[in-house]
């Protein structure tokens, strides 16, 4: 009995040291993956859904007031295929679109003056 008693023991602390192996691999894989994270996700990002245009320009301009420096925020409307999206595949797309957008502003027309030398 002592030999059966004996090799169940063994059997057992393997298994434990077994599962500790896992649990310290697992630890040590969740660490990387942090190390490893995109650097799009520390941006300030503001997702609005079930607003208008009208709400949402409200909100933009009310947010930005409160921030030193507004262009840093990133704001955005869902669609449907951002419903369907993973939130940190969301960031970092929308991150990336942002620091395009920054370093390619688009060309915006401003509306004529009215003359009032006239």
């Amino acid at each position: 009995m002592c030999r059966i008693y004996t090799r169940r023991c063994k059997l057992q602390n393997a298994r434990r040291g077994g599962l500790i192996a896992a649990a310290e691999a697992a630890i040590l894989g969740a660490r990387q993956k942090m190390q490893e994270r995109p650097k799009e996700l520390d941006n300030k990002v503001i997702i609005m859904n079930g607003f208008t245009f009208e709400e949402i320009n409200k909100i933009i301009n009310a947010v930005k007031k409160e921030f030193e420096n507004p262009r840093d925020l990133i704001f955005a409307k869902t669609t449907d295929n951002s419903l369907q999206m993973k939130l940190a595949d969301l960031i970092v797309d929308m991150s990336e679109d942002h620091e395009y957008l920054k370093k390619n502003p688009p060309d915006i027309k401003k509306k004529p003056q009215p003359n009032s030398e006239a």
